[in-house]
Order: structure tokens, then sequence, then C-alpha cells
């Protein structure tokens, strides 16, 4: 007869309250060479999905042109976690008037604070 070993492991279920804080998006105030200090707030599921949708729909060559800018459209907010960009600042951040090696700078400490975020460094 073969015993078998019990699960000395406790499983505890977590409350909704502390699930939802558990998951709550974050901020984090990061600084960015050449830019200053700026709060970045992780993305939310909702706005993920559909920045995600509606780069894919695009050419490649327009996928690479404006997805910098989409990030920091999505994940660059105030001290309140309101968003400093929307979608109408996609022209303005993707034009001449804007310095691309700041962009990717900016871009670069919101993809590195999401990826923090997520645990895929």
């Amino acid at each position: 007869m073969t015993k078998t070993k019990e699960s000395t492991t406790k499983t505890t279920s977590l409350t909704r309250e502390s699930l939802l804080g558990a998951i709550k998006a974050t901020m984090r105030s990061v600084t960015v060479e050449g830019i200053g200090t700026v709060m970045i707030k992780s993305w939310s599921p909702v706005t993920r999905s559909r920045r995600q949708a509606s780069i894919a729909s695009m050419s490649k060559e327009k996928q690479f042109f404006h997805a910098n800018a989409y990030c920091v459209i999505d994940m660059c907010c105030d001290m309140n976690g309101d968003p400093l960009f929307t979608d109408a600042d996609l022209q303005l951040l993707t034009s001449d008037d804007v310095s691309s090696t700041k962009l990717d700078l900016l871009y670069d400490a919101c993809q590195t604070f999401d990826e923090e975020e997520s645990g895929n460094e």
C-alpha cells in the first residue's frame, strides 16, 4: 500500500477589497534625462487592449511610427493620475516640433516601468 503525501500548503482567499488593492493601477515619478521628472501610470486592461488592437490594424510603417507616441499618451499622467495627453495629441507628438530622441527616452521610461510592474523585465 502506497502512502500519499498530504499538502502542507495553506490556501488563503483574498477578499474582494484586498484583491482589488493588489491589482490597482500604480503610478511612479521617474526622472527622464533631458526632460525631468515625469509621472507614469500603469496601463489599464481596457487601454492596453484597445491600443494593441488599434496598432495591430495599422501598416507596419505606421505601427513603428506611432507606437512610442501612443505609449506616452497612454501612460504619462499628472499627480492625480489624469492623462497628460489624448489621442488628439498624436499629430503633435509625431511632428517635427518634437525631438524623436527625447520622445524615445520618455517611451523607454514608460516601457521600463511597465516591464517592472508586469514582472517581464
